[in-house]
């Protein structure tokens, strides 16, 4: 959804930085279309349950932090199923490209699970510490 918001130019309605104008300001009414479409496209993407629930936030950022808070908690259960999927994922009769995709998505969906945690400094980080941290996932993938 992300990648959709950013596409459409849209995400800061969803990242909080896009605050509602004043009632007299003259964008308030545009502001107000996007929002509105923005909350129909979230509630559009999920299921019938989850939009009874969605329904009532009048703001698409109250909408998003509602999802947000829902699902992205650590799922350490399927951590564990993917990580026992990757040590047992054989190529046997499948084509090297075939095994190579089906292992690369099981360690993307890994590793959006376990991100790499930010760096807080202004500027992008190069430390040794992130480059270290960065080298041992990609060891724990050749292995």
């Amino acid at each position: 959804m992300i990648l959709a918001f950013g596409a459409k130019n849209k995400l800061k309605f969803v990242d909080g930085s896009m605050e509602l104008p004043d009632e007299e300001d003259f964008n308030r009414s545009a502001w107000e279309h996007c929002n509105h479409l923005i909350q129909s496209w979230i509630i559009n993407s999920v299921t019938p349950q989850i939009e009874q629930t969605l329904v009532f936030h009048e703001n698409t950022i109250d909408a998003w932090l509602d999802l947000k808070e829902r699902f992205s908690k650590v799922d350490h259960i399927r951590i564990a199923t993917l990580r026992s999927k990757i040590n047992n994922l054989k190529q046997g009769s499948k084509l090297v490209l075939d095994y190579f995709t089906e292992m690369k998505t099981l360690w993307e969906e890994l590793n959006s699970h376990r991100p790499m945690p930010p760096c807080t400094y202004p500027h992008p980080c190069c430390c040794a510490a992130m480059r270290e941290a960065h080298n041992c996932r990609l060891k724990d993938q050749v292995i």
